[in-house]
């Protein structure tokens, strides 16, 4: 009887493996033991299933240092890993508790470990124990969060380093199996209160639910499936609008605004995350709102206009495009003073005063012209130049604008400026005073 009720078990865990590719052959599994139902089941059925899939099982165990009773849950994972004769690596957390987003912070600990773990060489993948519970919690964690379609994507199965055999497996049906075959485990008291959003998904939302259709996680679980089939759709439509709309990679990202303004709401949401997480954006925080707020941006075409992104970053439209980036990513540099010739770089481009490459070289400058303490640096507040056949200033910025150079390259374009008096501007202007006339030695200024 024991073997009818440990089979099913077991083999949903080998289906999924199978199904998603978890592991190869020879590989080196390390189960993330905490302790916990989920985590000693996970490691009790790939000790199982190690001979038939041909896998090296390993365990490794991170105290998060949060509670006096975590060195006994280190201890037991440590033991336990003894008693089978299993590799084990541990590690204790040295920082001081964060005052908030504990849980998140501790989630950045832990996988930290992890990663090292695959680095160093001790396993080539890490087995998690998240559940088809742990999944649909999350599912409604970020729906009720703000998140977009894709919260129901849920946690992957397989990604990256990582992979997660009882994503299939309810967590009643882990706690039976392992109360049949004996195994013992730690509970986390943290997980019976509710101070964390989790808990209260856990411990009230998941129970409403199940009060009103008994078969809600079910149902739930499957809506996610569905709903991650069609998002993987209009992600691959987004993947290649995105490829036709981006301007520029990085440093900031780029897309063009009136070509993703034609686009269908869900194909241009999407370009819109894909894009944010390319600029380096964590996209689990980006909520519809953000998505949303941006869209108005491009749907608006009110050139100037921003809005906030989560991680201090920000989106940005103006006559180059939209710009997604840091709020704080912009170029450091110092004077450089004016030398002929000169090779320098400036916001990652190439900034020289070299001979005339030829006869149409666009902007020459007369050396011998320009001012003592002349420099090259980056634009300032109070900047100005004169134009030509005017007795009058104007400001750099007016100048700019007029002439719609993006904020976005005007943060990063060096200028050539005398005190507050601008002498050069890439391909915009050159001052009268400086411009070679045809007498002399000219020399060329070209950044880019």
């Amino acid at each position: 009887m024991e073997k009818s009720r440990l089979d099913p078990f077991v083999s949903t865990a080998l289906r999924v493996i199978k199904k998603h590719g978890m592991v190869k052959p020879g590989q080196r599994v390390c189960v993330a033991l905490s302790g916990g139902p989920d985590s000693v089941a996970l490691l009790h059925v790939l000790a199982g299933l190690a001979g038939a899939l041909d896998i090296a099982l390993k365990a490794c165990h991170y105290d998060h240092a949060l509670r006096p009773s975590s060195v006994d849950d280190a201890a037991f994972a440590r033991n336990l890993a003894a008693e089978m004769s299993m590799p084990f690596a541990a590690e204790r957390n040295q920082s001081p508790k964060p005052y908030k987003a504990i849980q998140d912070t501790a989630r950045k600990w832990r996988y930290g470990f992890f990663e090292r773990l695959v680095d160093e060489g001790f396993a080539d993948v890490i087995a998690t124990g998240h559940t088809k519970d742990d999944n649909v919690e999350t599912a409604l964690m970020r729906l009720l969060r703000g998140a977009g379609p894709g919260a129901f994507g849920g946690i992957p199965p397989a990604r990256g380093r990582f992979i997660r055999p009882l994503i299939e497996t309810r967590k009643g049906e882990i706690l039976d199996w392992l109360a049949i075959n004996g195994h013992k485990c730690v509970q986390d008291p943290t997980n019976e209160g509710d101070d964390y959003l989790r808990n209260r998904v856990r411990h009230h939302l998941v129970p409403a639910l199940l009060s009103v259709e008994p078969s809600a996680v079910e149902a739930i679980s499957r809506f996610m499936g569905i709903v991650k089939s069609q998002n993987e759709v209009i992600e691959s439509i987004a993947a290649e609008k995105l490829q036709r709309v981006i301007l520029r990679k990085k440093d900031p990202v780029t897309l063009d605004a009136g070509a993703l303004s034609l686009e269908p709401e869900a194909v241009r949401n999407c370009v819109i995350r894909l894009a944010a997480s390319m600029a380096g954006l964590d996209i689990t925080q980006l909520a519809i709102t953000h998505v949303e707020a941006v869209a108005h941006l491009v749907m608006s075409r009110k050139l100037g206009s921003y809005t906030s992104l989560p991680g201090d970053y920000q989106a940005r439209l103006d006559h180059g495009g939209l710009h997604i980036a840091p709020k704080s990513a912009k170029p450091a540099m110092g004077p450089i003073p004016f030398t002929f010739p000169l090779i320098a770089e400036v916001s990652g481009k190439p900034l020289l005063v070299r001979s005339p490459a030829g006869p149409e070289a666009a902007q020459v400058i007369n050396p011998p012209a320009v001012p003592e303490g002349a420099v090259f640096r980056l634009r300032m507040t109070g900047d100005y130049l004169r134009l030509p056949n005017t007795t009058g200033r104007k400001t750099l910025k007016t100048f700019l604008i007029d002439r719609k150079v993006p904020l976005s390259e005007r943060e990063q374009m060096p200028v050539l400026a005398v005190g507050s008096q601008i002498l050069w501007v890439p391909g915009n202007f050159m001052a009268a005073e400086v411009k070679f006339t045809g007498a002399g030695s000219p020399a060329e200024i070209c950044w880019g």
